[in-house]
């Protein structure tokens, strides 16, 4: 059984040994990028979201503001009667005559 631990610690020990420099670069610069994709994806999320929020909030104050205006006009009472216009003075004041004379009974 010894036989068979010292294989297992070399080659942890090997394996260790791997993990230099360029890996560790390779690692940051793969962590680096899934970072800036989620904080892009995160923000394009908000952004979408907000502007869900923004529109609700302008349909209804424009939708009130509509439905104000409707309530005002609608709620105006009745314009009051016009003034009588003046009286037409006839164009010939002259008396009226009969035109046929009674001619005694015809």
């Amino acid at each position: 059984m010894p036989n068979r631990i010292i294989p297992f610690g070399l080659l942890i020990l090997l394996s260790n040994l791997g993990c230099g420099p360029d890996k560790e670069t390779t690692i940051r610069a793969a962590v680096a990028e899934r970072k800036a994709t989620y904080i892009s994806t995160a923000l394009e999320q908000c952004r979408e979201t907000m502007l869900q929020t923004a529109e609700k909030k302008v349909d209804s104050i424009l939708l009130a503001e509509a439905q104000a205006a409707i309530r005002d006009s609608s709620m105006l009472s009745k314009p009051g009667k016009p003034l009588a216009p003046p009286p037409v003075l006839p164009i010939d004041s002259a008396l009226v005559a009969p035109i046929f004379r009674d001619s005694g009974g015809r």
